[in-house]
C-alpha cells in the first residue's frame, strides 16, 4: 500500500495543477503562478512542491519528452546516471512512497516536503544493486555514475557502485564529482536523470528511475501529467 496520502491531497493537486499549467500557458512569471494557485486551494507544502516539480511550460515539457529515449535503443550506447537522484528517487518508490510523473514524462519524488528525512548509505545500497542490474538488462555498451561528493559518504557509495559495474558492465565507472549535474552534462551519452538542469542541456536522455520503479512499484507512481 503507499504509504503518505494522508499527507496529500492528489485530486486537489490535479485542479490545481490545470490553473497553474493554464498560468504558465499565458507566461505569467513561475513563482507568481505557483503562489497564486496554493493560495487559491491551500496546498501544503508537499502539495505545492509536486507542482511545483511536475508541472512545466509546455515547450520546455514537449522538448524533453523529444530528447527521451525508449528502453529499446539503449543498447550499445553510454548510459550517464546521475548517481543520487536516481537512486533516492527510486529508492522512495520502493518504500511505497508515492512519486510524481511530471508532464514531461519525468519521475520526481517530494521526499523532503515529506519530512522523510534523507537517504542512508544503508538504504542506497540496496536500490543501486537493484537500478545497475535493471540497467544492465538493457544492454548499453558502458555505464557511468556520478555523486556529489558534498555528501560524506558518497566516496564509499561511489566505491560500491564501481564494483558492481566492474563486475557486470562491458565498460564503465563511478566517480565523486563537485557538481554531479555539470559532470553529467559535459561527459556526454544518454543522460540517466529528472534534474531539469541537466535535461535542458543534453540531447539524449532515459528515465531509468521510471523504468526500475515501473518494474518493481508502479502502483507509487502518480501522474500529473496533462
Amino acid at each position: 500500500m503507499i504509504a503518505m496520502l494522508s499527507e496529500l491531497r492528489f485530486e486537489k493537486v490535479l485542479e490545481a495543477a490545470k490553473i497553474y499549467r493554464l498560468l504558465l500557458s499565458r507566461r505569467f512569471p513561475r513563482d507568481v503562478s505557483l503562489n497564486i494557485v496554493c493560495n487559491r486551494y491551500s496546498l501544503s507544502k508537499v502539495e505545492r512542491m509536486v507542482l511545483y516539480r511536475c508541472v512545466h511550460p509546455k515547450h520546455e515539457a514537449e522538448e524533453r519528452k523529444r530528447k527521451t529515449v525508449n528502453a529499446e535503443d539503449i543498447k550499445g550506447s553510454r548510459l550517464i546516471i546521475d548517481g543520487f537522484n536516481v537512486a533516492i528517487t527510486t529508492s522512495t518508490a520502493l518504500k511505497g512512497i508515492p512519486v510524481f510523473e511530471g508532464d514531461d514524462g519525468f519521475i520526481r519524488d517530494v521526499r523532503k516536503s515529506m519530512k522523510i528525512g534523507k537517504p542512508h548509505y544503508s538504504e542506497l545500497v540496496p536500490t543501486i544493486s537493484l537500478i545497475l542490474l535493471e540497467a544492465r538488462k538493457l544492454e548499453p555498451a558502458e555505464a557511468i555514475v556520478f555523486y556529489d561528493e558534498q555528501i560524506s559518504w558518497s566516496g564509499l557509495l561511489a566505491s560500491f557502485t564501481r564494483k558492481i559495474i566492474k563486475r557486470i558492465f562491458p565498460s564503465g565507472d563511478a566517480f565523486t564529482a563537485s557538481r554531479s549535474d555539470t559532470a553529467v552534462i559535459e561527459i556526454g551519452g544518454i543522460a540517466c536523470t529528472s534534474d531539469v538542469v541537466i535535461l535542458n542541456s543534453v540531447s539524449s536522455v532515459f528515465d531509468l528511475s521510471k523504468h526500475v520503479i515501473s518494474i518493481y512499484r508502479p502502483e507509487s507512481i502518480l501522474s500529473v501529467a496533462n
